[in-house]
Order: C-alpha cells, then structure tokens, then sequence
C-alpha cells in the first residue's frame, strides 16, 4: 500500500511544492480523494502513535497523524511534498518520494 500525503495531491495539482495553505485548492481537491482513496477514521490507535511519533521526532500534530495512519494502514511507500517531516524514515521501514 501506498500512502499519499495531502501535500503530494496539492503539489501535483499545482506542480508548485510550496502548494500548502491555500484552502480553497485544497477544498477543491479533497472532494475527489475519497472516489480514488482508501479514507481512514482516526481511532484511538491511531491517535495513541501520533503521540508517540509528534514526541519522538518532534513533528506537527498534523502530520503525525498522517503518519500514524499510514503505519497502521501497511503503508510501505509515502508520496510527499514535506521534506521536512517525513526524512529519515527509512528506519520505520519505509520508502518516501519526495515531490
């Protein structure tokens, strides 16, 4: 399995990496996520390891969540445009293209 972060569908979208923080793109975008992707509720596993990661590796709330749930989805490749939060994370075992 695949996970796509939000930032990888903006950033295609726009062809433009720095792509985040503009809402009415981002409206515009998640409209069509859940027809091409699987959609994950928050539970409480998740949000129990999205503490532990926002602590470990001293990431965004946001984006330890995105990464908890790709974790427990079986992710094994991430597609993203966050270098920044998502580098290193060979030693979780998985692979991440950076957009």
């Amino acid at each position: 399995m695949v996970g796509l972060d939000t930032g990888f569908f903006i950033a295609l979208m726009k062809k433009d990496k720095k792509a985040r923080g503009k809402p009415a793109q981002g409206k515009k975008m998640v409209k069509g996520i859940e027809t091409a992707c699987s959609v994950k509720v928050v539970d409480q596993e998740i949000t129990e390891m999205a503490a532990g990661l926002k602590h470990g590796r001293g990431m965004p709330y946001v984006d330890s969540f995105i990464l908890a749930t790709f974790m427990i989805a079986g992710c094994q490749e991430i597609h993203t445009s966050d270098k920044n939060h998502f580098q290193n994370l060979g030693q979780k075992g998985l692979s991440v293209v950076f957009w």
